[in-house]
């Protein structure tokens, strides 16, 4: 997702991180490049960044060497035909020797520096290297004017006058980016034109001293061009590596920023100010099933069914949501995630907005932490505070909940329940005569049967041991009456078998109304003592207390 430029730097409200500032407007870039022009950013830059713009400097000039030789053999051979009717001959291809054997060491020069590649503080001998060529060449072409003092034919010093005006200002392009090479080289040229042009009008005092002094003014303005041309290719060099470092870093964090989003395990989205995603990670394409190119454009909405399990039938507007966040917030309650595939998946979920601006909201990172696994950890470790483990009733703790529960309602309404409570007869001796596990077996079948006679509506629970209880809703004592002597009468007609042995077990049933005074003490203890009456009665019966 990221393009190369640096990002802006975003912050949390009230985190206390920095606010980038913004131009005020579009005239501050002019500014900024009339600043550029005039500072000092070389001289303040590191030595590591001089070091690499001095190699560019060098590399720069070596390769204007390679190409300058075939410029100085044409233009030192134009000069030898314009020269060779006025000139000695043995002057000429002196000169012409001299001066193409100098252009031809620089060139091999260039070549051995291009090969080689050197670096460090070898490069300032290379430049000196170029300086010294630069002047020795500079000097063989001034030498024109000496070679042409003494002849007075005028197409032939206009001819060297014009070749050497041509090299003083062409050179520029090449050297005029580094200015101790173009002094070296223009300089020499532009005082042998001085004098090359005041020898020539030297009838006229006053006019030779013009024309000489206006050429050398015309030097010492390119020579000041190349000055300010060298100090601003320098100032813009410092600007160019610095931005290329911080490009650097910026890739750097980024591909820091883009392993740690694909790394992390909870779906991240980033949406912009019109709430449209412009990022999700990988984990957010599991979570919801759609791809990042599915997503990205489309808003919240549009891509995400989020609701509230508690309100099944209505999605979550989390486009609305973003736009009354204004510091990170978790949204509440039990939320999920209904995704492409049709699966449920349970997630916490939290928007924080990124401001470019104390007041100013760019975009909102959405996160969606899957909490599936967690909450149905939660929910068994509650199913299991509340349940026996034998049987799947409810335990004590759970019964008397549901006891709280209804009395509760009792004293708010006139509504009838019942409770009873019922106990395994001889127990004690199943266990003793065949074991544990058929003892255990013989709760499970007792469960099993009550089960077939029991309402959805009542609750069931194992209180410990051989001890039961049910609780009827909104069920009177003689209709609860009824189904506690089916269910005596079922378990007593029951066999199970247990290591190739039939077996019967009976049960005592306690059976009491519910009124609007109890309390859960003596609403147990009423159970209770009914369950020991009807053990009492000769076992296998219901026994039925009635209260007022």
């Amino acid at each position: 997702m990221w393009n190369g430029e640096p990002p802006l730097q975003f912050k949390h409200k009230n985190s206390g991180q920095q606010t980038p500032s913004f131009p005020a407007d579009e005239n501050d870039g002019i500014i900024a490049l009339a600043d550029l022009r005039l500072s000092t950013r070389y001289d303040d830059a590191s030595a590591a960044i001089k070091s690499q713009i001095i190699h560019e400097q060098a590399y720069g000039q070596f390769a204007v060497l390679r190409y300058a030789a075939i410029s100085t053999f044409i233009l030192s051979t134009l000069s030898v035909f314009a020269l060779w009717s006025s000139v000695s001959h043995a002057v000429l291809l002196i000169w012409f020797a001299v001066t193409n054997g100098i252009s031809v060491s620089r060139h091999l020069a260039a070549n051995i520096f291009t090969k080689q590649k050197p670096t460090g503080v070898s490069i300032d001998h290379w430049l000196r290297l170029v300086l010294f060529s630069t002047v020795s060449i500079a000097l063989s072409w001034t030498a024109l004017v000496w070679i042409t003092w003494p002849i007075h034919d005028a197409k032939a010093i206009s001819f060297i006058a014009f070749i050497l005006a041509a090299i003083a200002f062409g050179s520029f392009a090449g050297l005029g980016f580094y200015v101790q090479a173009y002094l070296g080289a223009a300089g020499p040229l532009f005082i042998g034109l001085a004098i090359m042009f005041g020898h020539m009008a030297s009838d006229s005092m006053l006019l030779a001293t013009g024309i000489s002094t206006a050429i050398l003014f015309i030097g010492i303005g390119m020579v000041t061009s190349s000055l300010n041309a060298t100090s601003v290719w320098r100032n813009t060099m410092v600007v160019l590596h610095e931005h290329q470092t911080l490009a650097h870093e910026h890739r750097e964090k980024s591909a820091v920023l883009s392993a740690t989003l694909h790394s992390i395990g909870d779906g991240i989205f980033t949406v912009d100010a019109n709430r449209l995603i412009t990022y999700i990670n990988p984990a957010a394409e599991q979570l919801t099933g759609r791809s990042l190119q599915d997503m990205v454009g489309k808003t919240l909405n549009e891509t995400m069914h989020l609701k509230n399990e508690a309100a099944h039938d209505n999605q979550m507007n989390l486009d609305f949501l973003c736009r009354q966040v204004h510091e990170t917030m978790q949204i509440p309650g039990d939320l999920v995630l209904c995704n492409l595939h049709g699966q449920t998946i349970s997630v916490e979920v939290t928007i924080s907005p990124l401001y470019i601006a104390d007041d100013l909201i760019d975009g909102y990172v959405i996160t969606l932490h899957d909490v599936t696994s967690l909450r149905l950890l939660t929910r068994d470790l509650s199913y299991q505070a509340l349940h026996d483990p034998l049987t799947g009733l409810l335990n004590r703790r759970g019964f008397e909940s549901r006891l709280r529960e209804a009395l509760e309602r009792k004293q708010s309404s006139n509504i009838d329940h019942s409770l009873c409570y019922i106990d395994l007869d001889h127990f004690k001796s199943v266990n003793d005569a065949y074991g544990h596990k058929a003892g255990d077996n013989a709760l499970q079948h007792v469960v099993l049967i009550a089960q077939q006679y029991i309402r959805d509506s009542d609750s069931f629970g194992r209180l410990g041991g051989d001890e039961f209880a049910i609780l009827f809703y909104g069920c009177n004592v003689e209709r609860a009456e009824k189904i506690a002597e089916d269910i005596c009468e079922a378990v007593a007609a029951h066999q199970f078998v247990s290591e190739q042995e039939k077996i019967s077990v009976g049960i005592s049933i306690g059976l009491i109304p519910m009124l609007a005074t109890d309390t859960l003490d003596n609403l147990n203890h009423a159970a209770d003592h009914a369950c020991y009456q009807a053990k009492a009665n000769g076992r296998g019966k219901v026994y039925t207390k009635l209260r007022s």
